[in-house]
């Protein structure tokens, strides 16, 4: 919030309050306000991107402190050159207010989401955008007319709009440069892994306490069940199922998991070749 309110303040004190007070204390028109303030945007509108790439090139910091810096040091000649009355000096002020206005807002929307994570950057960024308008540009030019109304002269507007000038400048002065900040690296730790990272099931045995044995070996769950809810095999089998392959072959096609279907002829085929194998036993179903 304390970067914008010199930001805030000034911009309004310059293109808001100016018609006031050049009308009332400077006695011109409305109308040629009103032209100086119209001309000025134009050259507001013509900087703002360069001071946005200026600050690419040397930081958000600098150029927003030039900014901050500057509409300090130009509020007095701002008010001095208005009471001239004239059109040139007038539209000099306005412009010149409106230049160093456009150092500290050109590189505000990098500089303030470059200071928050991605996961909170709009939240982080707008809140304390939106929150420094309500409290510093809002009331800027009613707060300007008052001290116009109570002390008839510019001095305490001037003033005003100063320290919320020095307030700006502790601000950026405190606030880290993000020119070149990695975003990555801003990003608090979630506790989870990367998306890109791929996790690998527990090897069974090894931290399963329900496995008997250690890291490496094969080993039966503790009641017996087999993963995939397969039926454990009797080592006994497996010697009558070498000695007979029809056999076998029933065995393997109740005990394991189903493959892939095989046609009625193939079965039969087994069947016979089975059958004249000798010493063959018949199948007990």
């Amino acid at each position: 919030m304390g970067a914008r309110m010199a930001e805030n303040i000034s911009y309004y004190v310059i293109t808001a309050f100016i018609l006031v007070y050049a009308t009332t204390s400077a006695e011109l028109s409305k109308q040629t306000a009103l032209n100086a303030v119209l001309v000025a945007s134009a050259v507001h509108f013509a900087v703002i991107p360069l001071w946005g790439a200026l600050s690419d090139r040397v930081g958000r910091r600098p150029v927003y402190l030039v900014g901050a810096i500057g509409v300090a040091l130009w509020m007095f000649p701002f008010f001095a050159l208005i009471d001239s009355r004239s059109f040139g000096s007038l539209l000099l002020a306005v412009t010149v207010g409106l230049v160093f206005h456009g150092a500290m807002y050109a590189p505000q929307a990098a500089f303030f989401a470059e200071m928050f994570a991605t996961r909170m950057r709009y939240s982080g960024a707008s809140i304390g955008a939106e929150f420094s308008s309500v409290a510093a540009g809002a009331p800027a030019p009613l707060i300007a007319t008052a001290l116009l109304a109570d002390f008839g002269s510019s001095t305490p507007i001037s003033l005003y709009v100063i320290a919320a000038s020095l307030l700006t400048v502790l601000a950026i002065v405190c606030a880290k440069e993000t020119r070149n900040r990695d975003l990555t690296e801003i990003e608090p730790d979630s506790g989870r892994a990367p998306a890109d990272a791929t996790t690998l099931p527990p090897t069974p045995g090894a931290s399963d306490p329900s496995f008997a044995g250690g890291p490496g070996s094969v080993s039966r769950p503790a009641d017996g069940a087999l993963p995939g809810g397969q039926h454990p095999v009797d080592p006994g089998e497996f010697e009558e199922m070498a000695e007979f392959p029809g056999h076998a072959h029933e065995q393997d096609r109740r005990t394991r998991r189903p493959g892939p279907a095989v046609g009625e002829e193939e079965l039969r085929e087994s069947h016979r070749v089975a059958e004249r194998e000798p010493g063959h036993v018949e199948d007990e179903r």
